[in-house]
């Protein structure tokens, strides 16, 4: 699939209600670990030794809902699912179809400066899609904070969402504005086919 951007999949008073209420969520994680750590109950020597966090993203994040099938928010869980159903609407009209089942969801948030963005694949599997949804209300070019796929850059668009072949590379990158007062909200979510 090529990549396609949507640009006002959200309203913007929608987006800042959105918006609004996530920040003040409770349910937000400060290392984003997205699968559990791994322990190794010992090396050659008998003593116990922790493996390397793999997965681990240096920024909060909102876990929707687990790759396992486990919804963390059922209330935010059923607004990501209706802001799939309103891509695929969307799509339809231009003769692109996409998957509606989600497979995982969470939101990412990225402070200025942060350094929890690299290259990397949702999956392996050409048929999963990975849609990336700006939900900040407010966000200027010049704060940068953009997104690459395989190295094109997209704007960071506030409402606007982003769907590409979730085994594409693809990351973000981090604001270097001294004068942001937004954090940069992210929705990302995986859809798979029903195979």
């Amino acid at each position: 699939m090529k990549t396609k951007i949507v640009h006002n999949l959200i309203s913007p008073k929608e987006l800042f209600h959105v918006y609004s209420s996530l920040i003040t969520f409770q349910n937000w994680t400060v290392s984003g670990i997205t699968k559990p750590l791994s322990y190794e109950a010992s090396d050659n020597k008998g003593e116990e030794i922790f493996s390397e966090p793999k997965h681990l993203n240096y920024g909060p994040l909102l876990l929707v809902q687990s790759e396992d099938g486990f919804v963390h928010n059922p209330a935010l869980m059923l607004y990501m699912q209706s802001l799939v159903y309103r891509l695929h609407s969307i799509l339809e009209k231009e003769k692109i179809g996409i998957p509606t089942k989600i497979r995982r969801t969470w939101i990412n948030g990225t402070y200025t400066g942060g350094n929890q963005h690299w290259p990397h694949r949702d999956d392996y599997k050409a048929h999963d899609k990975s849609v990336l949804i700006f939900l900040n209300p407010v966000w200027q070019n010049a704060w940068e904070g953009h997104f690459y796929i395989d190295g094109e850059k997209h704007l960071c668009t506030p409402g606007s969402a982003i769907i590409f072949d979730a085994c594409e590379f693809h990351c973000g990158e981090s604001s270097n504005s001294k004068s942001l007062n937004w954090l940069r909200l992210t929705a990302n979510i995986i859809l798979r086919e029903n195979i």
